[in-house]
Parts: structure tokens; sequence; C-alpha cells
């Protein structure tokens, strides 16, 4: 990776996310995972992303554009984010493609012990109201990354999902103003 692609793409995500707090590297736990996954936090200190760095570069990765991932949660939520980027990119990699939204990963056990979430869904960032943070354009204006923000979900959510489908669910989460940002919230 070229320093200024690097630089662009650490830009590009301070811009929406904040600036960068931390990273846990790409041989963390001992092996090369071949991406490394960035914490920022935002300007008030409420929120932590956690966003995949490196993923991109994986060509055993298919998808329509390179991609990285990205989960907000509450600051003292860090491990969490971390844990459910981390997984889901290994993920990506270990069966080659890419994600896609409005895409769900289910699990059968929590994704995060002691809590109600069995999954992610692959989606725009809740929380970022313009478009511009999902696609990263090149000089003229082509875009060449997606940044899917997986947003944890329960497992009665999956079950909307299967039933009525994602619509159904962002329905929901509009209506009943669910905080998304919040790993411990009710099933």
């Amino acid at each position: 990776m070229s320093s200024e692609a690097g630089d662009k793409f650490l830009d590009h995500v301070e811009e929406y996310l904040g600036p960068q707090a931390g990273e846990m590297p790409a041989d963390a736990f001992g092996t090369d995972r071949g991406f490394a996954v960035n914490l920022h936090n935002s300007a008030d200190g409420e929120l932590v992303s956690a966003v995949t760095n490196g993923l991109r570069f994986r060509s055993e990765v298919a998808s329509p554009l390179p991609q990285e991932l990205v989960v907000t949660l509450y600051a003292d939520q860090e491990d969490e984010a971390l844990h459910l980027a981390g997984s889901a990119a290994e993920l990506a990699i270990s069966v080659g493609e890419g994600m896609e939204f409005d895409e769900v990963i289910p699990s059968e056990e929590p994704l995060v012990p002691d809590t109600e979430i069995y999954g992610v869904i692959a989606t725009s960032h809740p929380y970022i109201e313009e478009d511009d943070f999902e696609t990263m354009p090149d000089e003229d204006g082509k875009p060449t990354l997606m940044i899917l923000t997986l947003v944890p979900i329960t497992r009665a959510e999956i079950a909307l999902i299967e039933a009525e489908g994602t619509d159904a669910l962002y329905e929901r989460w509009e209506s009943e103003e669910t905080d998304l940002l919040d790993i411990h919230r009710e099933d």
C-alpha cells in the first residue's frame, strides 16, 4: 500500500468517525491476519469505531469494490467493537467473499458473551447522515473502496429479517428508536 493511499483512507475515516486512537495490528494474535483494526474515537468521546485496515488488499476476498468494515459502539464497548470487526473480516477472508449491503451473518451462539447479539448486518452507517462515507473515490470521483458498517443484531431481529426482510427491521429500529450502539440491548 502506498503511503498516500493509506493517508487518504485514514483521512476519509477520520473525517466521519474521529481521530485514530489506537490500533490492533495485523499480527496481534501471533500470526499475520492480513489486516489491522484501527480504533477511532468520536469528537465527544462517547463512541468508538473499530475499522478494518487492509482487508481491501486481500485478493482472495471477491467483491465488486475492495472493502473495509466498521463497527461503531459506545466507548466502553471498545473490545467488543474490535472483536466484531476483526471476526467479520476473518470470515470474509476464509469464505473468499466480501459482504453486501443488507447481508446478515448469523451465529448459533452469542457473538459477544453475555449479550443477546447473535449476528451482524452489513448496512450504511446509521449515525452518519452523508452518503459519502460508504464509498471512497479516486481523484476522478470514481468509487475505489466500499466501507460497510456492521450493526450487531439480536436473535429476534434475525428472525424478523428471515420472516419479513431487512426493510421490516429498519422500520422497527426507526419506530422503536433502537439504540444500535449498545450491544447489551434486549432481544
